[in-house]
């Protein structure tokens, strides 16, 4: 099994959000830790870990339009989103993979996949 570590300072999640009037998008940095293990010629790979965006740390060039998501979101109550990994499928493209896991936001969790 090979592990990965997130590095924060090279890691970063966009979000846009859409209003009736403009974008706001919003960046902030990923850490965590991956540990995945190849099956050769195997069409998914086993992987665990998890990775933590802390939206504390999220911001756009707006302190108003922060001040109003963070409201909105209830960061004080919700603090972080995570996601738990649980399979990773290489695609056609180079480099490129489609990931399995589980989302837990505004402290909900959901199987997601992209």
């Amino acid at each position: 099994m090979t592990a990965y570590q997130v590095e924060p300072s090279r890691s970063l999640l966009c979000a846009t959000v859409y209003s009736s009037l403009h974008s706001i998008e919003r960046r902030g940095p990923v850490s965590g830790e991956i540990a995945l293990r190849e099956a050769p010629g195997a069409a998914s790979h086993t992987v665990e870990g998890q990775l933590l965006l802390d939206l504390r740390t999220m911001s756009s060039s707006d302190s108003l339009y922060d001040r109003e998501l963070e409201s909105r979101l209830d960061i004080d109550r919700y603090p972080r989103v995570t996601a738990r990994l649980t399979a990773v499928t290489p695609q056609d493209e180079a480099d490129h993979y489609r990931m399995t896991g589980e989302l837990t936001f505004h402290g909900r969790t959901r199987e997601v996949d992209g």
